[in-house]
Formats: C-alpha cells, structure tokens, sequence
C-alpha cells in the first residue's frame, strides 16, 4: 500500500479504534512477523520492564532488540517463542509518547532488516502525525454510557434528572461521574461542563 494509499484510508476513519485498527491491517502486510499490534498507552496495561522497551521510552525512535541488546540478554528478559524479535515505532502526538507499533517474530525468522526500521520509521511518523491532527474530544476516552451521563452533565440536568432520564440509578450515575472525572482528569461537574 502506497503512502497516498494509507492517506486515504486514514481520512475515512472516524475513531480511533479505527486508525488503531488500520494501523494493526498496515503492520500485517508490511512485515513477516507472528504477533502484530498498535496501541495506546493511556488504559493499557503497564509495560513489562526490559532494556528495549528502557530505549523505547529514552529515545521514542523505532527500534529492534538488537539495536539494544545481545540475543543471550534478550533471551533473559522475554522468552517467549513468538517474541524471538522484536520492532517497535512510537506513536507521539507533540512530544508526548502515546502508544505504540510493534511487531514480533519467531528468532528463525529472522533480525529485522534495516529496511523494516525505515519502514517503521515510516509507519510511526505517518500515524504519529495524523494521531496529532485528531481532535480528541472527552467521548474517545469514555464508554458509550459515561459519554450519555456527560453529555446530560453538561446540559445542566442534576443527578436525579440523570437518573430518571437514563433508567437507571443515582448510584449508578454518580459511579459512571466518578469513572468521568478519573478519565478525564477533571474534579468538578463545572470543569466537565466547560469540556
């Protein structure tokens, strides 16, 4: 698929789990690999502590486990079969990281080339930027019920109106409130009306 191509594609998605998921349909057929996946870092379980994901985080550049580490240290750190190699490319929007490409192999399959880095320079840079241009609004990070319960927070409606509105129960809005305020990083009803 041709960079005009991705373009394309990457303009008719409207959420991103969709451009997580485009991501995910690239990385399948751009390289030989066992496992593949694109994520976001923000409500994903913590990495695992080695020295790659160490570089990773320092650098924010696409690498593989050989650029870091000998096979013998990778092979203490991760030994899983199907993460016999690993490449990983950031996604960035400023100069925060906020998730990642990565691809593994099977060690038979071979170290990734450099033209695979390029490629994954590639790739990062593309979703980077585009993940940049995105205006995230509070639903992308809310369920489809916490959304409901601010959207009716921020027409005005109390608790109770919520309650009634939505069938279900004061305890239960002010669970989803609670869930609202941690995703967002707000601590008011006022601070979510303003969003």
């Amino acid at each position: 698929m041709t960079l005009l191509e991705l373009k394309e594609k990457l303009s008719r998605c409207g959420t991103l789990e969709s451009v997580l998921a485009l991501a995910e349909e690239i990385l399948e057929i751009s390289f030989l690999h066992t496992r593949r996946r694109a994520f976001l870092l923000l409500g994903s379980p913590e990495l695992p502590y080695n020295p790659v994901i160490e570089a990773f985080r320092e650098l924010q550049t696409p690498l593989h486990e050989a650029m870091v580490i000998n096979e013998t240290t990778w092979r203490a750190y991760c030994p899983r079969a199907d993460h016999g190699h690993v490449l990983v490319g950031p996604l960035v929007r400023g100069v925060e990281l906020i998730g990642v490409l990565a691809v593994t192999r099977h060690t038979d399959q071979g170290v990734f080339t450099q033209d695979e880095l390029t490629r994954m320079s590639q790739l990062s840079l593309f979703f980077s930027t585009h993940l940049s241009a995105w205006k995230e609004t509070f639903e992308d990070k809310l369920s489809p019920r916490e959304t409901d319960v601010a959207r009716l927070v921020r027409s005005g409606m109390t608790n109770a109106e919520i309650s009634q509105s939505l069938f279900i129960s004061i305890h239960t809005v002010k669970h989803h409130l609670k869930s609202i305020f941690s995703k967002l990083e707000i601590r008011s009803r006022a601070e979510l009306a303003g969003l």
